[in-house]
């Protein structure tokens, strides 16, 4: 089932209602031709959400971030310019090491280690509400294999999830208290020469479909947060007191990864015109 395709499934229809009510909540934005912001920098420099304006790739954006952490979007868009099908994300933290985290119908479900170490996620029942399955794990070098079930509760507030990665990584992870919904000061920028000869319907546009692709990879990041964050406090609990270092050393990246998604529509937005990633942005492992 793929859960991204909005219309047609049980969290298409949730990430929809995330959407549609950061779109209408009053404060939240004011989409308006006056809105429009100019960014006439170098691109590469540029610090927050980046989207891609080109339908026909299948690079979708990406992220760069103020502690150096980079993290590119690859997937399938809409001819609409919104994103039909998220399907890898590919991470750089702030050291240059890289990680990728694949979707399998909007789904994490395949997650790669910088080291090698690998996570495999198989679902039993996956709807608005909940994630069941089998969640394995293997250690980088040959080293051990963990294999258990898991129970995730997608109605889990950010306060409960915050707590418990706290309690998990002893404060190293941290969930913000944002909930990941569009900020007031919101405002989606483009190069200048691009805007001269656009007529005011067309340079809405160009601000409201870009703010529903950062809405997508938004209410994902909730996903993989509150996915990852309860798989990893499941498998804590069945394995040995001195293995639970190396597997919360692995599922970090990818509750950070979740994070910065998270966040995505919280960032300043550009949009920029590619066939392929930019060479600036980490490039696609899968597919």
């Amino acid at each position: 089932m793929r859960w991204f395709r909005l219309p047609h499934t049980g969290l298409g229809n949730c990430v929809s209602g995330l959407m549609g009510l950061a779109l209408v909540s009053g404060p939240l934005i004011s989409v308006s031709c006056n809105g429009v912001g100019d960014f006439a920098g170098d691109p590469s420099r540029f610090l927050g959400l980046l989207v891609n304006t080109d339908v026909t790739s299948n690079f979708l954006g990406g992220i760069q971030l103020e502690t150096g952490e980079k993290l590119s979007l690859f997937g399938r868009f809409k001819s609409t310019g919104e994103v039909d099908e998220l399907q890898e994300v590919v991470y750089e933290d702030a050291e240059g090491r890289t990680s990728t985290l694949a979707f399998d119908g909007g789904l994490p479900s395949e997650a790669a280690l910088h080291d090698g170490s690998t996570i495999t996620i198989t679902y039993e029942q996956a709807d608005v509400n909940r994630l069941k399955g089998v969640v394995k794990v293997v250690v980088a070098g040959g080293g051990d294999s963990f294999q258990v079930p898991f129970d995730v509760d997608l109605g889990l507030a950010l306060n409960q999830l915050g707590q418990m990665l706290s309690d998990l990584t002893g404060g190293a992870v941290q969930i913000a208290p944002d909930s990941g919904a569009v900020s007031p000061t919101a405002r989606a920028v483009a190069p200048a020469a691009d805007r001269a000869a656009k007529n005011s319907e067309v340079r809405q546009q160009d601000v409201i479909v870009p703010i529903l692709v950062g809405l997508t990879v938004a209410a994902t990041g909730f996903v993989v947060v509150s996915a990852m964050t309860q798989m990893l406090d499941a498998m804590r609990l069945a394995v040995e007191a001195t293995t639970q270092a190396v597997v919360i050393a692995i599922f970090a990246p990818f509750i950070i990864i979740g994070e910065i998604c998270r966040l995505a529509a919280t960032r300043p937005l550009l949009t920029i015109d590619v066939q392929v990633s930019p060479s600036y942005l980490p490039g696609r492992r899968h597919g």
